[in-house]
Order: structure tokens, then C-alpha cells, then sequence
């Protein structure tokens, strides 16, 4: 375990996990994608560990950066700045490979062309197997399944 200092709140960290957010970390520096998916069943505590996943990116991370709408997610990437993470809770609709209508096309668009802006962008899902394969394979930097163990949440 790591522990890391949060706007003056110690947090612990899983070093593994860590090592790899450094790496992300310089990536998104560098320009490249900051795109995670975050999947797992409903009650897992996918929501909670992304929050603090976003957290560990970004310490300004606010609530109002959680969005759950297309229309959420994009106001909230056009005023993010760079380094600030955004959890896109719920995700799953948009980002399905038969979805054709307008904003879930806008989305899929803006996500093609995120990297310019050094975001961290959190998508949380339960289902990833009907996601479009170009966002999943050829976009994220990481897939992150969150599960339960027996009755405690957020493995």
C-alpha cells in the first residue's frame, strides 16, 4: 500500500496499481490518452472506486465533474482544463456500438479527439461487450473490472 496525501486527507493506494497511474500519469503529460473504462455488476462499487481513482489524478476532482448524461459529459470536457479528471457514471448507452443517434455520436467524436486536452476521463459501465470496439480496444488505457468479494464492495 501506498499512502498519498490529498488535499491534506491521507489516502492508501495499492503500490501495483500506483506504479501504473505514474506511467498513465506521463503518458497524459506526453499527450497521449488518460481514457479508462470501469466496469463490473451493479452494486459492486464501481462508482466509489472511480471517484477515487479520479481522486489520485486529479485532487481539484469535484462532483461536478461526475456526469451522467451525454450532454453532462460534454459540457463537462469542454470546460475541464488540463490534468482534471472526469467520471462519466453510467456510460453504458452511449457508448454502445448500435448507438446512432446525434449525442451519442458527438461523444464517441469528442472521445477520438480527447488527448489534446491531458484529461483523465473515467467511463463506468456494467456491460463492456456491447461497447463499440474501436473505443474500447483502440482508445482506452486501461479496462478495470471492480467486483465484490461475498458481500464487501469494491475489489
Amino acid at each position: 500500500m501506498v499512502k498519498v496525501d490529498i488535499n491534506g486527507t491521507e489516502r492508501y493506494y495499492d503500490g501495483y496499481l500506483t506504479k501504473n497511474w505514474e506511467l498513465i500519469r506521463e503518458a497524459v503529460r506526453l499527450k497521449w490518452d488518460g481514457l479508462f473504462y470501469v466496469g463490473g455488476y451493479e452494486g459492486d462499487g464501481k462508482t466509489e472506486w472511480t471517484i477515487q481513482q479520479a481522486l489520485y489524478f486529479d485532487p481539484t476532482f469535484c462532483l461536478e465533474r461526475c456526469v451522467f448524461t451525454p450532454k453532462q459529459f460534454i459540457e463537462a470536457v469542454h470546460k475541464a482544463t488540463a490534468g482534471q479528471a472526469i467520471v462519466y457514471d453510467e456510460s453504458q448507452d452511449v457508448l454502445e456500438s448500435t448507438a446512432k443517434d446525434k449525442t451519442a455520436r458527438e461523444v464517441k467524436s469528442l472521445l477520438t479527439r480527447i488527448r489534446k486536452k491531458q484529461l483523465y476521463i473515467f467511463m463506468v459501465a456494467p456491460d463492456f461487450w456491447r461497447i463499440n470496439k474501436y473505443m474500447f480496444i483502440h482508445r482506452a488505457r486501461a479496462f478495470i473490472r471492480v467486483y465484490s468479494n461475498g458481500l464487501e464492495r469494491g475489489f
